[in-house]
């Protein structure tokens, strides 16, 4: 089945491959699948290629579990010497 996007769709999925700072590395996985030379935009690239490398990127949610999610992250020690920022620099006396 061919994932079909609405211009819109695919300017955002491009739009965060670009700020997520993996235009190159989006490049290369496409020459590794094939595909060596570029002409015009990311645009002109197939959805099911963007959507497959976002995908597999993981820049997207997957649909997990939240409760699953927030359970494993409360089984997680903090480290509480690093976990406070400080909001301002100390008085000096």
């Amino acid at each position: 089945m061919v994932e079909t996007l609405s211009p819109s769709e695919k300017q955002e999925l491009i739009k965060l491959i670009v700020q997520a700072g993996l235009e190159e590395d989006f490049l290369k996985w496409l020459e590794q699948q094939g595909y060596k030379y570029f002409f015009g935009r990311l645009d002109n690239i197939p959805d099911e290629l963007i959507t497959t490398y976002v995908r597999v990127r993981r820049l997207t949610d997957l649909g997990e579990d939240e409760y699953k999610v927030y359970y494993e992250l409360g089984e997680v020690e903090p480290d509480t010497k690093r976990n406070i920022i400080p909001s301002k620099k100390p008085k000096k006396a």
